[in-house]
């Protein structure tokens, strides 16, 4: 149900908005019995749920909807936005190449190929990464 919303809402309105609109989001937990779902799971169960939306969305679409997810089950979720240097160039600069992705905020592992320009998780709010720190 939120794959198609949250793809709406970043082509629309663009991804700082919909960050700023999820940052201080603290959506109560699961109860007990409830299903424990990890961070591999998780990206499964989104990668599904893209399939059968309207639209495909991109990896940061997806990993808006599972940030979602994981603040009612599942370990404390971590939304990370990095970039690697593109090999395709316009005029004398780089076109950047990024990704973003969840992890368990817990056991971070990161993307090996991306530096992290910020994160966000709910018990840390944003985070920015400057060139020193990556």
């Amino acid at each position: 149900m939120l794959a198609p919303v949250v793809s709406f809402a970043v082509d629309r309105y663009g991804f700082p908005r919909v960050l700023e609109a999820v940052a201080p989001l603290q959506l109560a937990r699961s109860g007990a019995g409830a299903p424990e779902i990890d961070i591999p799971a998780g990206a499964r169960l989104i990668r599904k749920a893209f399939r059968a939306a309207p639209t495909a969305g991109a990896c940061l679409h997806h990993a808006l909807v599972q940030y979602l997810l994981h603040l009612r089950v599942g370990p404390e979720p971590r939304l990370v936005v990095g970039v690697r240097r593109g090999t395709a160039r316009l005029g004398t600069g780089w076109v950047p190449d990024a990704h973003a992705w969840v992890e368990d905020a817990g056991v971070p592992d990161g993307q090996a190929d991306f530096s992290p320009l910020f994160a966000l998780t709910p018990s840390r709010g944003l985070e920015r990464f400057d060139e020193a720190s990556v």
